[in-house]
């Protein structure tokens, strides 16, 4: 009687367990069905399978007009100039040296071909933040230059849906299983004259070339000290031209490696696809851009919940770089008008003086006003 007693208690102690097990088994099973993340997960280690790796590979070569070597170049190195500007806005610094090396465009060229009024409104065309561009941006400037971005990593992923306004998941990416795979591609993109974007965690940079032992980017970090260190000694102030540089930092190929990790081993080129918007087209683009900046950053302003997203820094600089570009071409009073924004943006970024969203509100009100003068 006490052994059948013991196994009776037994047996209900472990139908709990089973309740666990089967509730824990049931949960993944949801999770993994519909959360996004862990549904990312999986779908980034089917990208990356040989089966899946491949036909991707072969496809996005196929699309490319530039023939690359089967072999890089044992040593290359581009002659890139790396332009630098305040307030950390080093994604359009490090992409607007590519373009100016493949382009001939200057800094604020660049910056005008990304469409620098453009102002989001969370939840508004599918908008996912709010407040003036940032990175995604960039990627504008190179489509309205005629140029289609292609990007690798080895983590099977695709970007924020903000940097894939003109690309397709298809026809955009490319995966490498190891970092050594996906560096003997760039050094083939790089043997063929095409520099490469990269990111470093939390900054984005460049490849200018490489040698046997090393490669050569924007400084970034000083190896031993692990201290932000610049190409140039003195930044410029917001308002003026963005200054110049050809001193690359030379990191060996594993301060490299450890660097790149950080970033997910991502990179980017740009090959050319179409001819260039022209000028007449970029100002109307632009226009528009304007207007419609004058009722979002007012909706913004009136709306602190839907501040999910803004940089003063970036204000600063895209609406810093569009001025100099319109003072050029001769519109000197619309110039100035995007200039005192610019310098909204900036007491704002320097916290020197508190402007309101309101007060800068009203100023893109009266630029998208002169626009139409």
């Amino acid at each position: 009687a006490e052994g059948w007693l013991m196994k009776k208690n037994a047996t209900a102690s472990s139908v709990p367990i089973l309740i666990i097990i089967v509730a824990i088994i049931f949960i993944t099973i949801i999770l993994i069905e519909f959360h996004p993340y862990l549904l990312g997960y999986f779908d980034n280690k089917r990208n990356l399978k040989e089966v899946n790796l491949i036909p991707r590979y072969e496809k996005i070569i196929s699309m490319m007009k530039t023939p690359l070597p089967e072999i890089p170049e044992e040593s290359k190195i581009l002659d890139v100039t790396i332009f630098y500007t305040p307030h950390a806005t080093c994604y359009l610094d490090s992409r607007a040296s590519i373009a100016n090396y493949l382009e001939n465009t200057s800094y604020d060229e660049f910056v005008w071909y990304s469409r620098p009024f453009e102002f989001k409104y969370l939840g508004e065309n599918g908008e996912i933040r709010s407040g003036i561009g940032g990175g995604e941006q960039t990627v504008e400037a190179f489509y309205n230059l005629g140029y289609k971005a292609y990007t690798g990593n080895t983590a099977g992923r695709f970007p924020p849906v903000i940097f894939m306004r003109h690309e397709t998941a298809d026809n955009n990416y490319i995966f490498f299983k190891t970092q050594e795979e996906a560096f003997d591609f760039i050094k083939k993109l790089i043997s063929s004259g095409i520099p490469v974007a990269i990111t470093f965690k939390g900054d984005f940079s460049l490849i200018a070339g490489y040698n046997k032992t090393h490669v050569f980017t924007i400084p970034y970090k000083d190896t031993e000290t692990g201290e932000y260190i610049s190409g140039i000694d003195k930044y410029p102030l917001f308002y003026e031209e963005a200054a110049k540089s050809k001193k690359y930092q030379a990191l060996t190929t594993k301060q490299f490696f450890n660097f790149w990790k950080t970033g997910g081993n991502s990179f980017t080129w740009f090959e050319k696809a179409n001819e260039r918007k022209t000028k007449e087209e970029m100002f109307e683009i632009n226009r528009q851009d304007a207007i419609k900046a004058a009722e979002n950053s007012k909706r913004f302003a009136q709306n602190p919940i839907m501040r999910s997203y803004t940089s003063d820094g970036d204000g600063t600089i895209f609406t810093a770089g569009a001025s100099r570009y319109l003072k050029k071409q001769g519109y000197g009073e619309l110039a100035d008008k995007y200039m005192e924004i610019s310098t909204a943006y900036n007491e704002r970024a320097a916290k020197n003086k508190m402007i309101s969203y309101s007060e800068i509100a009203k100023l893109y009100e009266e630029a998208a006003e002169m626009f139409d003068e």
